[in-house]
């Protein structure tokens, strides 16, 4: 059921309401998606809209998290407030021109157009913000949310036209990793170094890892020895009381943001880049719900690992496990304000790196 909103400002724009309603409804095709293979029925030109509408999704539901946290403004936050807006404005005509770049036709094209009219709806309520009507900017914010649950409706059955939706449930990175190693041995020494892993004997397992990282160093099975290191350097040193504890943490993100950045395609794309926003958001700007969340940030890295898997594909199109990252990156909501304890990067980094239940 839905919740009827108030007229007043202060009740209509909490964010937290907005985030279950708009953000939510939004990216409600995407974040459902995971683990979709691209339908044969989707030919290249389809597929690459599929994917650049779900990152349009992405980039505005970023922009809405930014405002949220001034959309409550007191009075005398209201410069601030103005400031962020004219930066959201910004950034929403960034995306309408990206969107405009969007080859679609038919349906997709449906989709394209009201991409735009969301962006140009929110703009139009965002310019009020620090200098006009605030219950008229609360009337625009409501008009946004309905436009957005419209869009989810529309779009539902629009991607699952193209997309067919299979049991995916036998694709994982170990399987694509399997196919990189050179030999039987290596092959033991890295099921090891995971045994070791499990048995939180991090010390044992970085040994192994580094010695068969030697082998690997320029392939691609490097970047999944490489991801497994880090992912030892961070739970070992998580809650370690010694002196080396911050360089161990250094490393291990370092060796994430190596992945990322080395340009090239490895089955672990998508797990480095979910491991690294979260450690990024967790060490440099905070868990709490005022805290900095830079998603334009974190999604222009996420828009680089799909082009590069992308290329990838050019080359490898029978590879399903390639696709369901692309699937997957694409999928993976934005940090986002609101949570019970802050905002849900909480949720991210219990996930992944706590024993927590």
């Amino acid at each position: 059921m839905k919740a009827k909103m108030s007229m007043s400002f202060k009740k209509s724009m909490s964010f937290k309401r907005f985030f279950s309603r708009c953000v939510k409804a939004f990216l409600a095709i995407v974040i459902g998606s995971a683990f979709l293979s691209v339908s044969s029925r989707a030919g290249e030109k389809e597929t690459r809209a599929i994917d650049e509408l779900s990152y349009a999704e992405i980039m505005i539901s970023a922009v809405t998290v930014d405002m949220a946290a001034y959309i409550d403004c007191v009075p005398e936050d209201m410069a601030v407030a103005r400031g962020v807006a004219l930066k959201a404005i910004a950034d929403l005509d960034e995306i309408k021109r990206f969107v405009g770049g969007i080859s679609a036709d038919g349906e997709l094209s449906a989709l394209k157009k009201m991409n735009l009219d969301i962006s140009d709806m929110l703009i139009s309520a965002y310019s009020m913000i620090g200098i006009g009507d605030q219950a008229r900017v609360a009337e625009k914010m409501d008009e946004v949310i309905i436009k957005c649950e419209h869009y989810a409706e529309t779009a539902g059955p629009v991607y699952e036209k193209y997309n067919l939706i299979t049991d995916s449930s036998d694709l994982s990175p170990y399987e694509a990793e399997k196919k990189l190693i050179e030999s039987v041995e290596d092959s033991e020494t890295y099921l090891e170094a995971l045994k070791y892993c499990d048995e939180e004997k991090y010390p044992e397992a970085g040994e192994l890892l580094r010695k068969l990282l030697d082998k690997y160093t320029d392939k691609s099975f490097g970047d999944c020895i490489k991801l497994q290191i880090s992912n030892c350097l961070i739970l070992g040193n998580i809650n370690s009381k010694t002196a080396d504890r911050a360089a161990g943490l250094e490393e291990g993100i370092g060796l994430l943001t190596e992945i990322l950045d080395s340009g090239k395609y490895s089955p672990v794309l998508y797990e480095a880049f979910f491991r690294w926003r979260t450690l990024e958001q967790y060490y440099k700007y905070g868990l709490s719900d005022r805290s900095e969340i830079p998603n334009k940030l974190y999604n222009n890295k996420r828009w680089q690992l799909v082009s590069v898997i992308r290329a990838y594909l050019a080359s490898h199109g029978s590879d399903k496990w390639a696709e369901a990252q692309i699937r997957m990156l694409l999928s993976l909501p934005n940090i986002k304000r609101g949570a019970e304890t802050g905002n849900d990067n909480v949720m991210y980094w219990k996930a992944l790196f706590s024993n927590e239940t």
